[in-house]
């Protein structure tokens, strides 16, 4: 997501007793133009599967 602006933070959720991924994310933008570009990449693949945003 760093093509769409700067990234203040991320937070990855895992699972508390295993440590395992919950396969999702935040991310915190510094704008408001960053998110919009980071919206358009709704459905687009990463590493070969569908994405969310």
């Amino acid at each position: 997501f760093e093509q769409c602006g700067v990234i203040m933070r991320t937070k990855f959720l895992r699972d508390k007793f295993s440590g395992k991924s919950k396969g999702f994310a935040y991310i915190r933008f510094s704008d408001v133009v960053s998110i919009e570009l980071a919206l358009k990449l709704n459905e687009s693949l990463f590493c070969g599967r569908q994405i969310e945003v």
